[in-house]
């Protein structure tokens, strides 16, 4: 699996060099993977986690930084007793500014360790 957080920092620093039309695509890949949100959460809010992963993987393929998709994808992963993979996706949700994650995260209540896999 990939490391989110590493990824997010990435992310934010590369935004910055952007031309208009990366910009562009950028924003409708945010717009589909907002539209495609809402039936992977109702799929978990139904307990069909497998499945809401599967969603969600797509989704945060079309847009990396979309703080409410890594939090749903840590709530699966949490729910399914994959802590580990939660706590990655709590925390990277977190950095991108998710509010409810914050709770969540290792990096907000102090407990992130160096090099921690």
């Amino acid at each position: 699996m990939n490391r989110p957080c590493a990824k997010v920092l990435w992310l934010r620093d590369e935004r910055n060099t952007e031309n208009p039309k990366t910009t562009m695509d950028r924003e409708n890949r945010h717009h589909q993977a907002a539209d495609k949100l809402a039936a992977a959460t109702a799929l978990a809010h139904r307990g069909d986690y497998p499945n809401a992963l599967n969603d969600l993987e797509a989704i945060l393929e079309l847009d990396p930084e979309l703080a409410e998709a890594y939090f749903l994808r840590g709530f699966c992963h949490y729910m399914s007793g994959h802590y580990r993979h939660a706590a990655r996706d709590m925390d990277a949700a977190a950095l991108l500014g998710c509010h409810t994650a914050r709770m969540w995260s290792r990096f907000e209540s102090g407990q992130a360790e160096e090099g921690e896999d």
